[in-house]
């Protein structure tokens, strides 16, 4: 019976033993299916990251044609200097625009165009065929606050139903995009049914505009007459007489000369003059030889332009007997000096004066001829004029 107990004991140890092998290898099967699951989960994860990032680069052409596309395009890039604050596009680095279909630019990096300076700007340029190249290029940012220059405005003459030219030549400088466009506002001119001028002097304003946003305008009266004198009656006239009084050999100053010497020697003075339109009163000086002292202001500076000489228009006021005198200042490259060529009883030669001379005249020759304010106008040099 001790027997029997026995082997049965032993029979139940066996029996748990197994039961104990059993249960951990059951254990040891489940730990394992656990961590291949995850480790396929993680495998898949992985995956599908890799394949959304991939499919992206290939939807959007990164990364992809740069390298399996050459870019052939011809571009050719320019640095560009730009006002301070000014919206700014990639395009404007393009030099030649115009000989390109299907490229756009577009910057990849920041872009401060609000710090004065200098700095590199990076760009992407990209073709129609999705082929891409990036590029670096300066950018100078500067400060801008002057307005442009805008010239040739000048009051013009029409006889009713001649064409109109605006814009012959006016043109606008900027001293940093150099030429710039000029806008032209004739709203004030009365038109008839036809789009024909009707007879009278109306205001054009010209305007110029940088990109900044710094503007200038100009203002110039045109001319509207039934058989009047036309512009191209009153350049020919003058060409005329330039052409007779000046020749190539000639230093500026001796071609104003001549011009001065001109209008004193020819004019007549009668003390009558078309005053308020100085091309039209130019016109009539040079072809009856005649009139007051606004004929030979006008005469002067009508010639003067054919030179390009820059000249300021001078008036004094009324005098004691009602009337007012008109000269010019006129700058041949050593700053502005008086220049009339104005007959009168009592000489002066009013050839390049300065104001000592002009005052001394005012003082102890004729009392006012030259009584005008000095603060409107530049001042001369102190020394006397010598060519």
């Amino acid at each position: 019976m001790t027997n029997q107990t026995s082997n049965k004991r032993n029979n139940n140890r066996a029996n748990t033993h197994t039961n104990n092998n059993r249960r951990n290898k059951r254990k040891n099967n489940n730990s394992s299916s656990l961590f291949l699951v995850m480790f396929l989960c993680i495998v898949s994860l992985v995956g599908i990251v890799a394949i959304v990032f991939l499919s992206k680069d290939l939807m959007s052409g990164d990364g992809v044609n740069e390298t399996t596309i050459p870019f052939t395009a011809d571009v050719k890039m320019q640095n560009v200097k730009w006002p301070q604050g000014v919206e700014l596009k990639a395009e404007q680095f393009i030099a030649n625009p115009l000989e390109l279909t299907g490229i756009t630019a577009e910057f990849t990096g920041n872009v401060d165009i609000n710090t004065i300076g200098t700095s590199k700007v990076d760009i992407k340029l990209k073709s129609e065929d999705g082929s891409t190249k990036s590029v670096k290029c300066d950018l100078e940012i500067y400060e801008d606050k002057e307005a442009p220059v805008i010239s040739g405005v000048m009051d013009r003459h029409f006889n009713v139903g001649d064409n109109i030219a605006y814009l012959k030549g006016v043109t606008a400088l900027d001293a940093i995009q150099g030429d710039i466009e000029v806008k032209v506002d004739n709203s004030k001119i009365a038109f008839d049914e036809n789009g024909k001028a009707i007879e009278g002097s109306y205001d054009v304003v010209y305007t110029a505009t940088d990109l900044a946003g710094n503007s200038a305008t100009a203002t110039a009266k045109f001319y509207f007459e039934v058989n009047g004198v036309t512009d191209d009656m009153i350049d020919a006239k003058a060409d005329e007489v330039m052409a007779n009084i000046i020749n190539n050999d000639m230093s500026l100053a001796q071609k104003a000369n001549a011009i001065y010497l001109y209008t004193y020697e020819n004019i007549a003075y009668t003390g009558h003059s078309e005053k308020g339109d100085y091309r039209k009163e130019a016109y009539n000086g040079l072809t009856t030889l005649q009139g007051d002292c606004y004929t030979y202001f006008a005469v002067a500076k009508l010639l003067l332009s054919k030179l390009d000489i820059p000249t300021i228009d001078v008036e004094r006021g009324l005098d004691n007997n009602g009337e007012r005198h008109y000269w010019l200042l006129v700058d041949l490259g050593t700053g502005y000096y008086h220049f009339d060529a104005t007959k009168r009883v009592h000489w002066f030669n009013g050839f390049m004066a300065t104001d000592a001379q002009v005052n001394e005249y005012s003082t102890n020759v004729v009392s006012g001829f030259y009584a005008f304010d000095p603060t409107l106008y530049p001042a001369t040099p102190t020394e006397p004029f010598v060519y």
